[in-house]
C-alpha cells in the first residue's frame, strides 16, 4: 500500500483550488498548475469548479477519509508493508519517495 500523506488543511486548499475545463475536460489547480490565462483553459474553454469541491463537501470527504479510510491504513500498517510518503513535497520528490519505499531504482 502506498500512502501519500498530506495535512487536512493542505488537502482542503488544494481541492478548493481545482478547476476543470468545461470544453476539453483538462484539469487545473489554481495553486500548482494554473492556466496561462486567468479563468480560461488554454483551449479557450471556461473553467468550472466541481460541485463536490466546495467547502462543505470537501470537509465531509476529509472527515470520511479520517473515519473510514484511516483505520484501514492503520490495519495495513500492522499487517503489511506500507510505503508512506510526504505529499507536501514537489512531485518528483514524492515519486522518488514512492520508488525508494518500494525498493526500486531511482529514475
Amino acid at each position: 500500500m502506498i500512502v501519500i500523506e498530506v495535512p487536512d488543511d493542505v488537502v482542503y486548499e488544494r481541492m478548493l483550488a481545482r478547476r476543470l475545463c468545461s470544453t476539453c475536460g483538462r484539469d487545473y489547480n489554481l495553486l500548482s498548475n494554473p492556466p496561462a490565462k486567468k479563468d480560461a483553459c488554454d483551449c479557450g474553454g471556461k473553467l468550472v469548479q466541481r460541485a463536490d469541491d466546495q467547502p462543505g463537501p470537501i470537509r465531509d470527504r476529509i472527515k470520511d477519509y479520517r473515519s473510514v479510510t484511516q483505520p484501514v491504513i492503520d490495519l495495513f500498517k500492522k499487517k503489511e508493508k506500507v510505503v508512506v510518503v510526504d505529499g507536501t513535497q514537489p512531485i518528483d520528490k514524492v515519486w522518488d519517495g514512492i520508488r525508494q519505499g518500494l525498493g526500486l531504482a531511482k529514475r
